[in-house]
């Protein structure tokens, strides 16, 4: 909940707005600073229910990024975490492995990369004309939803 408030107040930010019109068009021309202040805010991400990625992305934002190229800079980032971490657990579990399972998850990883380019392209295509208030409304939504279903044996 507290995450779709947050991109619902960036998104009305009228300094966002007005820079964001002056942003860098490319993930290439993001500063030092600019990356620093993402960095730091995707520090948040460590809170429970916080996204790495919506962390980053609002940080980029507040930097100065237009949506597009924060979003870009945000998957940048989870590359070398997100690599890193895959390949430690390989690593420490290929001993467990059969020939079987690990034909399965090479053919796992080979689908699961190619659906994320995917969705990361449709991502960027649907952020290049329109906004995030639309996540954020979902956040708040979802949040609440999960919060009423907390007192119930639904959710465990």
């Amino acid at each position: 909940i507290i995450g779709g408030v947050v991109i619902l107040i960036v998104e009305r930010m009228p300094r966002y707005r007005s820079a964001a019109m002056e942003a860098p068009m490319d993930v290439s021309q993001v500063t030092a600073r600019q990356a620093a202040l993402v960095g730091l805010v995707q520090i948040l991400a460590l809170v429970p229910g916080m996204s790495r990625s919506g962390c980053s992305i609002v940080g980029g934002m507040l930097a100065g990024l237009s949506r597009r190229v924060a979003t870009e800079f945000s998957f940048f980032l989870a590359i070398p975490l997100l690599g890193s971490a895959t390949i430690y657990k390989f690593v420490t579990t290929l001993d467990t492995l059969g020939p079987d399972q690990l034909l399965l998850l090479l053919l796992g990883a080979a689908f699961s990369g190619v659906f994320s380019l995917l969705a990361i392209d449709l991502l960027l295509k649907y952020i290049s004309r329109h906004s995030f208030v639309a996540f954020g409304y979902y956040r708040i939504a979802a949040g609440a939803l999960i919060l009423l279903a907390l007192p119930s044996d639904f959710i465990a």
